[in-house]
């Protein structure tokens, strides 16, 4: 959930627990249901444990997402972020978070997704100190704070945007 720029609660829906053979049909309910922002988790099995989709995932959604005027959010749960982000905003991708822990120079990552054109995040987990935002806050466009630890469906993500 996030408040917009206008102050409205906008809800991000995660694809990551939908039916992957009706992919399509659901991410459609969603936003004929009012839904403006689709979650895209990607998770490489190293910095999480599990695996999920790629770039295809995004390029397949982009054109459901544009015929309801949608945002494409894709959050990076991977080792090396910076090898994947014009990948996913070639595909489609209007916002990218990445996660402060796998990111030795975090400052430049997000110069380099918005250079790319794609609103910029950063995504903390749990244990992660909210100081590791005081230098970077001014950069990005939202923060993505994680109710548990990161790698699984249901892990729950909470897009803040700062101001």
């Amino acid at each position: 959930m996030s408040r917009g720029r206008q102050g409205k609660i906008q809800i991000a829906a995660s694809i990551l627990s939908a039916d992957f053979s009706r992919l399509g049909e659901e991410v459609t309910q969603a936003l004929e249901a009012g839904v403006r922002w689709i979650h895209v988790d990607i998770m490489d099995g190293h910095f999480v444990p599990n695996l999920s989709m790629g770039s295809q995932v995004v390029r397949s959604l982009r054109p459901i997402a544009d015929k309801f005027d949608a945002l494409l959010h894709v959050h990076l749960m991977v080792e090396e972020p910076e090898r994947y982000l014009a990948d996913f905003v070639r595909t489609g991708a209007n916002s990218v978070s990445i996660h402060a822990e796998t990111c030795p120079h975090l400052h430049r990552t997000i110069q380099e997704i918005r250079a790319l054109g794609a609103r910029s995040g950063v995504a903390l987990n749990p244990a992660t100190p909210l100081l590791v935002l005081q230098e970077i806050l001014s950069e990005v466009d939202f923060v993505l704070i994680m109710s548990v630890e990161p790698g699984f469906g249901g892990a729950g993500v909470y897009p803040l945007e700062p101001g």
